[in-house]
């Protein structure tokens, strides 16, 4: 497995992909399927990023993305926000999600002012609840009725927060 930046060029390829997701797991996320057409992809930069899993043949196994919190806000700007992670079904339970997050703290880490990293998770999605923790996030509180799916049907959704301790090197 690799894991790699976005490119730009590989922005109908990432929609592919993520829609795949919405539409095989709506009750995962709080992102409609019909939304994710008018997305558009964060400029790459140490503001923003989406990283990607592969297998040895190129294959898409999973991906996620960073965003800065506070855009314009210095009072937040201190908060990353993990968001948009899947994991194709094919490659659950191998390591792939596991690995994302693992890059993605780390790259966060190296994120001058970024302290605390951020996630919200549907309640119910216990195996992403548990990845989550896994890697050191730790739930914070709770929205009720937070997602309304478009059959009228509400999703609560879980706040989860991971404090950044910064790597020091040594000399």
């Amino acid at each position: 497995m690799t894991i790699t930046l976005l490119k730009r060029e590989e922005a109908a390829a990432y929609h592919r992909f993520f829609r795949g997701g919405l539409l095989a797991y709506p009750a995962s996320f709080r992102i409609d399927p019909d939304d994710e057409a008018a997305y558009s992809l964060p400029a790459e930069n140490e503001e923003s990023f989406t990283l990607v899993a592969r297998n040895a043949c190129g294959v898409w196994m999973g991906v996620v993305s960073f965003r800065r919190d506070g855009n314009n806000h210095l009072r937040l700007r201190h908060k990353g926000v993990v968001c948009r992670m899947y994991v194709d079904a094919r490659y659950a339970g191998c390591g792939v999600g596991r690995a994302l997050l693992a890059e993605l703290v780390e790259r966060a880490r190296c994120i001058d002012g970024v302290e605390q990293l951020i996630l919200t998770v549907i309640a119910g999605n216990e195996r992403a609840r548990r990845l989550y923790e896994s890697v050191g996030f730790l739930l914070y509180g709770s929205e009720p009725r937070a997602v309304r799916l478009a059959d009228g049907t509400y999703l609560d959704e879980q706040s989860m927060v991971m404090i950044l301790e910064k790597r020091v090197v040594s000399p």
